[in-house]
């Protein structure tokens, strides 16, 4: 078994267990804070992490997704996770993300969220199904295959057309963790009516055009704009990337 696993969400949890704040006298009456993070400390955490949950789902082999400062959403959502731009990110996250990328098991490769490379490897027509995606990231359930979350405790399989319910679902309620708002008054309750059951792909035009794009129009929102939300909310598969030239393949219904 493979483990396909989400790093991202590692490394964050990880440098978050590490940092420390520390208040030093200053003065006679005021207090310095500063924050203090031990990488060797971090990297013996995020092995450890990563060896649990290959015992968990019995893989001998794995792939480390991380992404890269570069996404290629930014070119179809130009807002897309702008709400982070100003958060402050536990110090670890950047040498971490270093330290699994130039490891032979991580993979990170420019413009493909993490997200993306493991969409793109449980879809591999080579890869085969003996692979699960390791991630709590709901996102992921718009891809087709086996998937493990260890937040949850849960093993699942989904299979294409459920992946494409998933997708459309998301391109319904948009998502405010990543900045982009779908159709407007849409939320998880509307979002299950509108998509109650899996969609096959040989009937994905259709309730696009029956479904989708009326419930977009009703909110005066166009289907350039309905496209741009599915494309955005859509996590790459093997047809969409093209592995010689780096080319992405932007969803269409």
């Amino acid at each position: 078994m493979r483990a396909l696993i989400d790093a991202d969400i590692l490394i964050y949890e990880v440098a978050s267990l590490c940092e420390t704040s520390i208040a030093w006298p200053y003065g006679d009456d005021d207090v310095l804070w500063t924050r203090h993070a031990h990488i060797d400390e971090a990297r013996v955490r995020l092995e450890d992490s990563i060896a649990t949950l290959m015992d968990k789902v019995e893989a001998d082999t794995c792939m480390l997704a991380v992404t890269p400062k570069t996404n290629w959403r930014f070119d179809v959502w130009g807002d897309y996770k702008a709400n982070r731009s100003k958060s402050v990110k536990p110090m670890l996250v950047a040498p971490l993300r270093d330290y699994i990328a130039n490891d032979p098991r991580g993979k990170r490769i420019d413009r493909l969220e993490g997200d993306d490379l493991m969409g793109i490897a449980a879809t591999h027509p080579k890869n085969g199904a003996d692979q699960i995606i390791v991630t709590i990231d709901k996102d992921l359930k718009t891809i087709p295959g086996n998937h493990y979350d260890f937040r949850k405790d849960e093993f699942f399989t989904i299979s294409e057309a459920e992946a494409n319910m998933w997708h459309l679902r998301q391109t319904l309620e948009g998502d405010r963790t990543d900045n982009y708002p779908g159709c407007w008054g849409i939320g998880k309750t509307k979002a299950e009516k509108l998509v109650p059951f899996p969609v096959p792909s040989e009937e994905l035009r259709d309730f696009w055009y029956d479904i989708i794009v009326p419930t977009f129009a009703m909110r005066d929102l166009n289907e350039d704009y309905a496209l741009a939300q599915a494309q955005v909310a859509h996590i790459m598969r093997f047809e969409n990337y093209n592995l010689k030239t780096g080319e992405v393949t932007l969803w269409t219904p």
